[in-house]
């Protein structure tokens, strides 16, 4: 065992990650065009059909408060190959590999070996639903930048974690939300205050872009948008919902997409 430990310890760490990118391919791979979930899964559907068929966001269809990112990504992806669906369930296949990929990462840096493995294992074993993995990622990889800034919060890393905030952002306004405060809290250390900027640049450059493009489709749309994803935010998500899934139902929900 302790030959074997040692054979183990010995082997280098792109072995492991090239280790996880095929255990996650051969787990849920296979899984891929088995059924569309009505609800998160149809919705985004919907809005990826509309944005092809070149309908105007919050003017020709209602919003939700989700980022644009994934749409407007799928919208592009969609038309290069064949079968809608499946394109979509495989761009969330790749996001989740890159969440295991990423959780590992964060994994090492806060755990030690062998304990280190726990978090993916757990994560593999019930990953969720597969549309919901941007959070995931979002989530392990805002966590990675702001470790990085706070152990050196130079330029290079004060911007790093700027566009690791808007990025996130694009794809879950929650958790772009949850960074910027992540961000002006870090600012409030003296040190660490001239970075607000370079931390504060890539989401106001982001957002620019986004409401450019909205008001080059139509000047109503940004209005109309802003309002619908505030309204979608703070009362549609204010409904009570039945109680957080157990971990089986999430090993179950997995195993049936």
């Amino acid at each position: 065992s302790t030959s074997l430990g040692s054979w183990l310890a010995s082997l280098p760490l792109w072995f492991y990650y090239l280790l996880l990118v095929i255990l996650v391919l051969v787990l849920f791979g296979p899984r891929l065009g088995h059924g569309l979930m009505l609800y998160d899964m149809g919705e985004l559907s919907f809005f990826v059909s509309a944005l092809i068929a070149d309908k105007v966001p919050g003017i020709d269809f209602v919003v939700g408060g989700y980022g644009p990112a994934r749409y407007l990504l799928l919208s592009w992806l969609v038309p290069l190959f064949d079968g809608q669906l499946l394109v979509q369930e495989s761009f969330f296949l790749l996001v989740r590999l890159a969440a295991a990929l990423a959780l590992m990462a964060l994994s090492r840096r806060l755990l030690p070996a062998p304990w280190s493995v726990l978090p993916v294992l757990c994560f593999l074993i019930a990953p969720g639903p597969l549309h919901k993995g941007l959070f995931v990622l979002g989530s392990v990889v805002l966590a990675l930048a702001v470790l990085r800034f706070v152990e050196r919060p130079e330029g290079d890393r004060a911007g790093q974690l700027g566009w690791v905030v808007a990025l996130v952002g694009a794809g879950r306004l929650d958790l772009g939300a949850l960074g910027l405060l992540l961000v002006l809290g870090l600012s409030a250390n003296r040190r660490r205050r001239s970075k607000l900027l370079l931390l504060l640049l890539p989401s106001l450059l982001l957002v620019g872009l986004f409401m450019s493009w909205l008001a080059g489709q139509e000047p109503a749309a940004v209005g109309a948008v802003f309002e619908q994803a505030l309204d979608d935010a703070l009362i549609n998500q204010s409904v009570d919902h039945p109680r957080f899934p157990s971990f089986l139902e999430l090993w179950t929900a997995g195993r049936l997409e």
